[in-house]
Protein backbone atom coordinates (compact mmCIF):
# COMPACT_ATOMS: atom_id res chain seq x y z
CA UNK A 1 0.00 0.00 0.00
CA UNK A 2 1.13 3.48 -0.81
CA UNK A 3 1.92 6.18 1.98
CA UNK A 4 -0.63 8.88 1.02
CA UNK A 5 2.23 11.48 0.25
CA UNK A 6 4.07 8.30 -2.04
CA UNK A 7 0.23 8.33 -4.17
CA UNK A 8 0.14 12.17 -4.54
CA UNK A 9 3.84 12.30 -5.90
CA UNK A 10 2.97 9.90 -8.04
CA UNK A 11 0.19 11.35 -9.62
CA UNK A 12 1.82 14.66 -9.60
CA UNK A 13 3.81 13.17 -12.05
CA UNK A 14 1.04 10.90 -13.98
CA UNK A 15 0.53 14.00 -16.40
CA UNK A 16 2.68 15.64 -19.00
CA UNK A 17 4.27 18.96 -17.32
CA UNK A 18 7.21 19.50 -20.03
CA UNK A 19 4.90 22.80 -21.42
CA UNK A 20 3.05 23.58 -18.73
CA UNK A 21 5.46 24.83 -16.79
CA UNK A 22 5.96 27.69 -19.87
CA UNK A 23 3.76 30.45 -20.40
CA UNK A 24 1.25 30.18 -23.16
CA UNK A 25 1.87 31.10 -26.38
CA UNK A 26 -1.62 33.12 -26.40
CA UNK A 27 -0.71 34.84 -22.66
CA UNK A 28 -4.32 34.31 -21.94
CA UNK A 29 -4.72 34.13 -18.03
CA UNK A 30 -7.99 32.56 -18.24
CA UNK A 31 -6.93 29.34 -20.01
CA UNK A 32 -3.98 28.96 -18.02
CA UNK A 33 -6.25 29.42 -14.98
CA UNK A 34 -8.10 26.75 -16.99
CA UNK A 35 -5.46 24.26 -17.67
CA UNK A 36 -3.93 24.74 -14.22
CA UNK A 37 -7.75 23.79 -13.09
CA UNK A 38 -7.90 20.58 -15.10
CA UNK A 39 -4.56 19.25 -14.51
CA UNK A 40 -5.17 19.66 -10.60
CA UNK A 41 -8.78 18.09 -11.43
CA UNK A 42 -7.06 14.98 -13.11
CA UNK A 43 -4.35 14.47 -11.06
CA UNK A 44 -6.90 14.24 -7.64
CA UNK A 45 -8.83 11.77 -9.76
CA UNK A 46 -5.97 9.59 -9.71
CA UNK A 47 -4.81 10.28 -6.31
CA UNK A 48 -8.83 8.81 -5.42
CA UNK A 49 -8.08 5.74 -7.34
CA UNK A 50 -4.93 4.92 -5.82
CA UNK A 51 -6.33 5.37 -2.50
CA UNK A 52 -9.29 3.90 -2.80
CA UNK A 53 -9.61 1.14 0.17
CA UNK A 54 -9.24 -2.59 -1.58
CA UNK A 55 -8.09 -1.71 -4.75
CA UNK A 56 -4.43 -2.54 -4.02
CA UNK A 57 -5.95 -5.76 -2.46
CA UNK A 58 -6.32 -7.52 -5.16
CA UNK A 59 -4.62 -8.18 -8.75
CA UNK A 60 -8.09 -7.55 -10.27
CA UNK A 61 -8.05 -4.14 -8.35
CA UNK A 62 -4.57 -3.32 -9.01
CA UNK A 63 -5.61 -4.29 -12.36
CA UNK A 64 -8.77 -1.84 -12.59
CA UNK A 65 -6.45 1.34 -11.14
CA UNK A 66 -4.03 1.24 -13.72
CA UNK A 67 -6.56 1.04 -16.49
CA UNK A 68 -8.37 3.65 -15.25
CA UNK A 69 -4.86 5.99 -14.48
CA UNK A 70 -4.26 4.67 -18.22
CA UNK A 71 -7.34 6.30 -19.74
CA UNK A 72 -7.27 9.36 -17.96
CA UNK A 73 -4.24 9.93 -19.01
CA UNK A 74 -4.88 9.32 -22.50
CA UNK A 75 -7.91 11.39 -22.60
CA UNK A 76 -5.67 14.36 -21.16
CA UNK A 77 -3.19 14.01 -24.15
CA UNK A 78 -6.33 13.82 -26.54
CA UNK A 79 -7.38 17.30 -24.94
CA UNK A 80 -4.03 18.71 -25.13
CA UNK A 81 -3.73 18.02 -28.54
CA UNK A 82 -7.18 19.29 -29.26
CA UNK A 83 -7.42 22.32 -27.26
CA UNK A 84 -4.86 22.98 -24.97
CA UNK A 85 -6.48 21.84 -22.25
CA UNK A 86 -3.54 21.52 -19.20
CA UNK A 87 -0.81 22.39 -21.48
CA UNK A 88 0.43 24.41 -24.53
CA UNK A 89 0.14 21.61 -27.74
CA UNK A 90 3.00 20.70 -29.52
CA UNK A 91 3.68 21.86 -33.15
CA UNK A 92 1.68 20.12 -35.72
CA UNK A 93 3.33 17.33 -36.72
CA UNK A 94 3.69 16.21 -33.21
CA UNK A 95 0.80 16.94 -31.63
CA UNK A 96 -1.02 15.18 -34.74
CA UNK A 97 1.07 12.14 -33.79
CA UNK A 98 0.44 12.29 -30.39
CA UNK A 99 -3.65 12.58 -30.76
CA UNK A 100 -3.34 9.73 -33.54
CA UNK A 101 -1.52 7.50 -30.83
CA UNK A 102 -3.58 8.46 -27.87
CA UNK A 103 -7.06 7.81 -29.94
CA UNK A 104 -5.71 4.33 -31.27
CA UNK A 105 -4.77 3.36 -27.59
CA UNK A 106 -7.87 4.81 -25.70
CA UNK A 107 -10.12 2.55 -28.58
CA UNK A 108 -8.37 -0.15 -29.76
CA UNK A 109 -9.13 -3.37 -27.69
CA UNK A 110 -6.00 -4.46 -26.38
CA UNK A 111 -5.44 -7.38 -28.51
CA UNK A 112 -5.47 -5.30 -31.59
CA UNK A 113 -2.50 -3.86 -33.54
CA UNK A 114 -2.98 -0.66 -35.02
CA UNK A 115 -0.33 0.80 -37.04
CA UNK A 116 -0.71 4.66 -37.11
CA UNK A 117 1.73 6.75 -39.85
CA UNK A 118 1.15 10.40 -40.14
CA UNK A 119 3.01 12.32 -42.77
CA UNK A 120 2.90 16.39 -42.59
CA UNK A 121 4.00 17.49 -45.78
CA UNK A 122 3.19 21.26 -44.96
CA UNK A 123 2.25 24.24 -42.62
CA UNK A 124 -1.37 25.66 -41.48
CA UNK A 125 -2.19 28.82 -40.28
CA UNK A 126 -3.66 28.71 -36.57
CA UNK A 127 -7.27 28.84 -37.32
CA UNK A 128 -6.88 25.79 -40.54
CA UNK A 129 -4.67 23.88 -37.93
CA UNK A 130 -7.35 24.14 -34.92
CA UNK A 131 -9.72 22.49 -38.08
CA UNK A 132 -7.33 19.96 -38.87
CA UNK A 133 -6.44 18.80 -35.90
CA UNK A 134 -10.18 18.27 -34.81
CA UNK A 135 -10.83 16.56 -37.98
CA UNK A 136 -8.29 14.54 -37.66
CA UNK A 137 -9.46 13.41 -33.72
CA UNK A 138 -12.78 12.09 -35.53
CA UNK A 139 -11.73 10.52 -38.31
CA UNK A 140 -8.80 8.58 -36.52
CA UNK A 141 -11.63 7.65 -33.51
CA UNK A 142 -13.71 6.34 -36.52
CA UNK A 143 -11.11 4.61 -38.29
CA UNK A 144 -10.71 2.62 -34.78
CA UNK A 145 -14.40 2.38 -33.90
CA UNK A 146 -15.54 1.27 -37.06
CA UNK A 147 -13.18 0.15 -39.42
CA UNK A 148 -11.19 -1.77 -37.36
CA UNK A 149 -13.91 -3.61 -35.40
CA UNK A 150 -13.23 -6.92 -34.65
CA UNK A 151 -10.08 -6.99 -36.84
CA UNK A 152 -6.73 -8.05 -35.15
CA UNK A 153 -4.63 -6.05 -37.58
CA UNK A 154 -4.57 -2.61 -39.28
CA UNK A 155 -3.10 0.26 -40.69
CA UNK A 156 -4.09 4.30 -40.41
CA UNK A 157 -2.62 6.95 -42.75
CA UNK A 158 -2.80 10.37 -41.71
CA UNK A 159 -1.50 12.76 -44.52
CA UNK A 160 -1.47 16.75 -44.83
CA UNK A 161 0.07 18.47 -48.04
CA UNK A 162 -0.84 21.19 -50.52
CA UNK A 163 -2.24 19.94 -53.91
CA UNK A 164 -1.24 21.56 -57.23
CA UNK A 165 -4.24 24.22 -57.35
CA UNK A 166 -2.49 25.64 -53.45
CA UNK A 167 -5.48 23.72 -51.39
CA UNK A 168 -4.61 22.15 -48.27
CA UNK A 169 -5.40 18.86 -48.55
CA UNK A 170 -5.85 16.51 -45.34
CA UNK A 171 -6.42 12.56 -45.99
CA UNK A 172 -7.42 10.00 -43.12
CA UNK A 173 -6.98 6.46 -44.75
CA UNK A 174 -7.60 3.10 -43.16
CA UNK A 175 -7.50 -0.48 -44.25
CA UNK A 176 -10.63 -1.74 -42.50
CA UNK A 177 -14.27 -1.94 -43.12
CA UNK A 178 -16.01 0.01 -45.98
CA UNK A 179 -17.93 2.76 -44.52
CA UNK A 180 -21.56 1.64 -45.21
CA UNK A 181 -24.25 3.77 -45.51
CA UNK A 182 -25.48 4.17 -42.13
CA UNK A 183 -21.95 5.33 -40.51
CA UNK A 184 -21.75 8.07 -43.74
CA UNK A 185 -25.02 9.36 -41.84
CA UNK A 186 -22.91 9.37 -38.67
CA UNK A 187 -22.09 12.16 -36.34
CA UNK A 188 -18.45 11.34 -36.73
CA UNK A 189 -18.86 12.55 -40.46
CA UNK A 190 -21.53 15.06 -40.31
CA UNK A 191 -19.20 16.79 -37.75
CA UNK A 192 -15.90 16.47 -40.11
CA UNK A 193 -17.99 18.11 -42.99
CA UNK A 194 -19.01 20.74 -40.80
CA UNK A 195 -15.54 21.57 -39.77
CA UNK A 196 -14.49 21.82 -43.53
CA UNK A 197 -17.45 23.63 -44.19
CA UNK A 198 -16.65 26.54 -41.06
CA UNK A 199 -12.97 26.86 -43.16
CA UNK A 200 -14.42 27.32 -46.70
CA UNK A 201 -13.49 23.84 -47.61
CA UNK A 202 -15.42 20.35 -48.33
CA UNK A 203 -14.79 16.58 -47.26
CA UNK A 204 -15.23 13.40 -50.35
CA UNK A 205 -15.36 9.82 -49.08
CA UNK A 206 -13.20 7.40 -51.11
CA UNK A 207 -14.88 3.85 -50.14
CA UNK A 208 -13.19 0.72 -50.52
CA UNK A 209 -9.90 -0.36 -49.57
CA UNK A 210 -8.38 1.50 -48.38
CA UNK A 211 -11.34 3.83 -47.28
CA UNK A 212 -10.44 7.29 -47.34
CA UNK A 213 -11.65 10.95 -45.89
CA UNK A 214 -10.47 13.47 -47.85
CA UNK A 215 -10.59 17.41 -46.64
CA UNK A 216 -9.40 20.27 -48.59
CA UNK A 217 -8.95 23.41 -47.17
CA UNK A 218 -9.19 26.39 -49.68
CA UNK A 219 -5.72 27.84 -51.17
CA UNK A 220 -6.57 31.63 -49.64
CA UNK A 221 -5.70 29.70 -46.15
CA UNK A 222 -2.00 28.94 -47.18
CA UNK A 223 0.41 30.91 -45.00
Amino acid sequence: MLSLSATRANALAALPTGRAAARPRDGSTDLRQLRHLTKNALQRILVQVREAPGLGASAAGRSLAREIERRVKLSAAISDSLFGLTQCPEPLPERLRTLCRSVVDLYADPAQIIRVDVVVGGILPGRLEAVAVRVVHELVGNAVKHGMHMRLIGQILVRLDYDAEGYAVLTVENDGWPIDGELAMGDGLHLVAELAASAGGRMRIRNGTPTAIEVRLPASARP
